[in-house]
């Protein structure tokens, strides 16, 4: 604004000036009256008008130039500001990626390590009961363990299902394909066909938003992804197959 201002006033004075200096000269009508002397001033007056009138042309030059010039470099300072901010923005999608994503992982790494503590504890409290209760209790005790596990692996295969819904609406894809990996692993700890059907079908999806929006995993990522996919029971080697399959693609984009 500054600039443009700095710009207006400039151009302001030089047409001032411009009108003040146009000074038309007299036209010289020689007449008998008038004595050689007369004549001599009115030529040189005519030829000051003249020099007069060509620095007024070269002042205007220089303000038309500098006028270009601010307006060529305002374009320029603008262009710059834009790529900058284009920039700064970019960064910040990214950092804000990279911390969802690391969110995710510290979340579903803590929720793994409290399960394992809880079975651990309940295991270490079965063995110090078993050598003090008779067998049938211990056979209740340990029915009592395994429903039990499988409640938490239920509950978490439920809320692993609904964090990749909810990454998909977002959407996130690859917060999304990173949960379906985690959703395999649980499904396979449960065991029912039914379940590792559900959490393949879910992690197709997520790999189809993946696709669709042409973000990419890092490479440690796919390759977790893999070993994960590996551990599917033979009961589903068609899907597994597939599911590899696109992830080998995926390694040679």
């Amino acid at each position: 604004m500054r600039i443009f201002m700095v710009s207006l006033l400039l151009l302001c004075l030089a047409e001032t000036a411009n009108s003040k200096t146009e000074i038309k000269p007299t036209e010289h009508v020689p007449t008998q009256d008038v004595s050689l002397e007369d004549t001599r001033q009115i030529d040189k007056l005519e030829s000051q008008f003249a020099v007069i009138r060509d620095y007024n042309d070269d002042f205007l030059s220089i303000v038309i130039w500098a006028l270009s010039a601010l307006g060529a470099l305002t374009v320029v300072l603008i262009g710059f500001n834009w790529v900058q901010s284009s920039r700064v923005l970019k960064n910040e999608i990214k950092s804000i990626k990279n911390d969802l994503e690391g969110s995710i992982r510290d979340s579903s790494r803590e929720l793994s390590e409290r399960i394992d503590e809880k079975l651990a504890e309940v295991d270490k409290n079965l063995r110090k009961v078993a050598g003090e209760v008779s067998e049938e209790k211990i056979s209740k005790v340990r029915g009592r363990i395994r429903r039990l596990s499988a409640d938490v692996l239920d509950l978490q295969y439920e809320s692993l299902s609904a964090d990749v819904k909810r990454w998909q609406k977002r959407p996130v894809p690859i917060n999304a394909v990173s949960v379906s990996g985690n959703l395999i692993d649980c499904a396979i700890s449960i065991g029912y066909d039914w379940k590792i059907s559900g959490a393949i079908n879910i992690l197709n999806e997520s790999l189809d938003l993946l696709k669709e929006s042409g973000d990419q995993i890092g490479v440690q990522e796919l390759n977790e992804l893999e070993a994960k996919v590996e551990k599917i029971p033979d009961s589903h080697k068609t899907a597994k197959a597939a599911i590899l399959k696109r992830l080998e693609e995926m390694h040679k984009r």
